[in-house]
């Protein structure tokens, strides 16, 4: 019955993830191989869940296994190994891999994108080239993003099916679609729209190639690969910043007196304290131009799993890429379409009207496994989404913040489907989470010392003594 598990957001290596190991810091990389307790619980959780049926999932890692945006690039990959071998210790788990980038891991698209165009100078007529996307519903056995692939096979699967930017599953009239979610928001498509600003245009609706190709390398330079340029502690401590806004304020004004200064010095006038003042002033508003943009995305969004502004961006991506890109590998007659991103950080269900589809579309969000801020009192959390071979959907809520010092018991996230099968495939998700529920208990104990853990390691950050920041208990 259990075709597909669907994970997102692990942020391996980033501090704030439950996944990554909190241990001594003066150890080194070596330490990174340790698996955290939540990782620990969640495996044993999910094993647990699995023997309560027959078959052999595959599991779908949607974004963002890796955090490559500030965190140092041995820490995350030994993280994400330590969390995918304790997943497959089991053996509950098909050997392939079905995986896609996110913007945090954008990196791994980059790798399989530029190892196709080595392949074709090497082997002209291997029929591989660069290219901006792969198809969405069916696997390419020529794109490789040899990082992922070795990260992979180093945690016990044989092979990877990546795709980008979307994953997708149809079968009669049926279709399960799948994104990590960073290009529902305007800030991961700001390419694009400088583009039409700059040629005079308005485009209504991008395509799947399109957005990959104009927002690439923006990714690429912001999101997936700071933690390689040289800014050392300097860009860890910017990323635990960002998580707090009197944090990320206290950082960005330390860094524009910094950047003012230096250029002031390099400039004619250099003893000109207004020029000085002018350039602090432009490094700031650069810095909320650009930064800034992380404290107001969704992801960053305390109570709602949504905002206004978060559904129509998904509305967006579905009428124009999502629609698009379904008619042209399966033609026009979808008639029953779920949608599954990731992204925000905050596991639900629900449904969306949009042109992508006659009837509303079932929406279903994975969840991440970070700490996003110093409240405890919102919306995050960590969510899988499981699908049966008849492409029926489950969201099951894993795990979420305290709410007044309690944790819930993973359960499954109601949204009302009347057909036969979803309506068996929910009840049996029910059944198997009963059976084992102790283990869901252990999961939330050391999710809830986790998150507290790493609370108190934010709230550090606005404190004025820097020794006591960075110090995890």
């Amino acid at each position: 019955m259990l075709k597909y598990i669907c994970l997102s957001d692990q942020h391996a290596g980033a501090q704030m993830s439950l996944l990554t190991y909190l241990g001594d810091p003066k150890s080194g990389g070596a330490d990174m191989q340790r698996v955290s307790p939540v990782t620990t619980a969640f495996a044993t959780a999910l094993d647990g869940l699995l023997s309560q049926q027959s078959d052999t999932p595959q599991l779908i890692i949607l974004g963002d296994l890796l955090d490559l945006q500030f965190s140092d690039r041995t820490d995350a990959t030994q993280s994400a190994i330590g969390y995918l071998s304790a997943l497959t210790a089991g053996g509950r788990l098909d050997k392939t891999l079905i995986a896609t980038a996110g913007n945090h891991d954008h990196a791994l698209w980059t790798d399989a994108r530029l190892g196709l165009d080595s392949t074709r100078l090497v082997h002209p007529d291997a029929g591989a080239s660069y290219r901006q996307i792969t198809p969405a519903f069916e696997p390419d056995p020529s794109v490789e993003s040899r990082l992922l692939t070795n990260l992979a096979q180093a945690s016990g699967f044989d092979a990877v099916d990546f795709r980008y930017p979307n994953i997708g599953f149809g079968d009669k009239g049926r279709a399960v679609f799948l994104h990590h979610g960073h290009f529902a928001e305007s800030p991961y498509r700001l390419i694009s729209k400088l583009r039409d600003a700059m040629i005079g245009t308005k485009r209504q609706f991008l395509t799947a190639e399109e957005i990959s190709t104009e927002n690439a390398g923006w990714l690429d330079f912001f999101w997936s690969s700071v933690g390689e340029t040289g800014f050392g502690d300097e860009s860890y401590d910017l990323y635990q910043h960002l998580l707090t806004s009197a944090g990320f304020r206290t950082k960005s004004a330390r860094w524009s007196e910094g950047i003012s200064e230096k250029l002031s010095e390099m400039l004619p006038l250099s003893g000109n304290l207004a020029l000085r003042q002018g350039l602090n002033m432009a490094t700031r508003v650069g810095f909320d131009a650009t930064l800034g943009m992380f404290i107001d995305t969704e992801r960053a969004a305390i109570v709602e799993a949504l905002t206004t502004e978060g559904w129509e961006g998904l509305r967006w991506y579905m009428d124009g890429v999502a629609k698009t890109q379904i008619a042209e590998e399966l033609g026009d007659n979808v008639t029953d379409l779920t949608f599954i991103f990731g992204h925000t950080h905050k596991p639900f269900a629900d449904r969306l009207v949009t042109d992508a589809c006659k009837a509303p579309v079932k929406v279903h969000n994975t969840g991440g496994w970070t700490l996003n801020g110093p409240r405890l009192d919102n919306r995050s959390g960590a969510g899988m989404v499981l699908i049966d071979h008849d492409l029926n959907v489950v969201s099951v809520d894993v795990l979420g913040t305290p709410q007044n010092g309690e944790m819930h018991r993973a359960a499954v996230v109601p949204l009302r489907d009347d057909t036969e099968g979803a309506v068996a495939f929910a009840n049996a998700v029910r059944q198997w989470l009963a059976m084992s529920a102790p283990l869901w208990d252990d999961l939330a104990k050391a999710a809830k010392t986790a998150y507290d853990i790493r609370q108190k390691i934010l709230l550090d950050l606005t404190n004025p003594d820097p020794t006591t920041r960075r110090n995890a208990p």
